[in-house]
C-alpha cells in the first residue's frame, strides 16, 4: 500500500521534470493513474476491515473527506504557485501524495488486509 503511494508520487515528480518530453510525461501519467486506481480500493479495504460495521459509513465519509478536502482550493493555489515555477504544483502535489500515503501506511501498519473483519467484540 505504501509502495503504491510512493511510486505514484515519484511518477508525479517524473511528470513535473519531464514536462517538455510529452512521451515520458504521458507514460508517467498513465502509470500514476493506474496506481491511483489501485490504491483507492486498497485503502477502503483496510479501512472497512478495521472498523466495526456500525461505524463503516462514518469511516468511509471521513476517509474520503481527508483525501479530497484540498480540491476546492487546489486550482487557485496551483495557479499562484505556477507563477514561480511551472512544475511547482506537481512537485508539491507529489510531496503531499507521498506524505499522505506514508501517514496512511503508518496509521494502518498493524492492520493486515483481508486478515480479519472488525466486529463489535474484536475491538
Amino acid at each position: 500500500m505504501l509502495l503504491v503511494h510512493v511510486i505514484g508520487g515519484v511518477c508525479l515528480i517524473a511528470i513535473a521534470l519531464a514536462l517538455p518530453v510529452f512521451e515520458l510525461a504521458a507514460v508517467a501519467m498513465v502509470v500514476r493513474s493506474l496506481l491511483a486506481n489501485i490504491a483507492w480500493p486498497l485503502q477502503q479495504s483496510l479501512l472497512m476491515s478495521s472498523v466495526v460495521p456500525e461505524e463503516r459509513a462514518t469511516a468511509a465519509g471521513v476517509g474520503f473527506a481527508v483525501w479530497v478536502w484540498p480540491m476546492p482550493v487546489g486550482p487557485a493555489l496551483a495557479a499562484d504557485a505556477s507563477k514561480w515555477l511551472a512544475a511547482l504544483p506537481l512537485l508539491l502535489g507529489s510531496v503531499g501524495y507521498i506524505i499522505g500515503g506514508i501517514a496512511f501506511g503508518v496509521g494502518f501498519r498493524r492492520v493486515l488486509p483481508f486478515s480479519r473483519v472488525a466486529t463489535a467484540t474484536s475491538r
